[in-house]
């Protein structure tokens, strides 16, 4: 078996807003405290790997569907409050491409063969 790599879990961060609240803290310098707002989004841990591609390849798809990803709201309180739970955001991505374990001598700037390519060269049909 080829030695192959993929994507187990997909995470992103966005900033919403920052703002200013009055600090809860009575007679408090200051007197009002920056506080930031953010969704995280995750698909967790995935049984097994998404866009298997061999070593030495780049991964490339035209269209990867749609990915369910958990979602949460978070502000940065100094309470400390926990995150409030969103529907869960649906991502979809087209013309995708990623490229990740190369040899040290493998050109910069460049991708690797593309994994369609790679596809097209062990096709039985060819």
């Amino acid at each position: 078996m080829r030695s192959s790599y993929g994507i187990r879990r997909a995470w992103g961060y966005f900033e919403l807003a920052h703002f200013e609240v009055p600090n809860p803290k009575v007679n408090a310098t200051p007197s009002v405290i920056n506080v930031t707002s953010w969704i995280e989004v995750d698909t967790k841990d995935v049984p097994k790997l998404m866009f298997t591609v061999p070593f030495h390849y780049s991964f490339f798809c035209g269209d990867v569907g749609k990915w369910e990803f958990f979602s949460e709201l978070h502000y940065d309180y100094p309470q400390g409050r926990p995150g409030i739970d969103l529907k869960n955001a649906t991502v979809s991505a087209k013309n995708v491409i990623f490229d990740a374990f190369r040899d040290a001598d493998a050109p910069h700037q460049q991708f690797q063969v593309r994994s369609d390519r790679y596809r097209w060269l062990k096709s039985p049909f060819v």
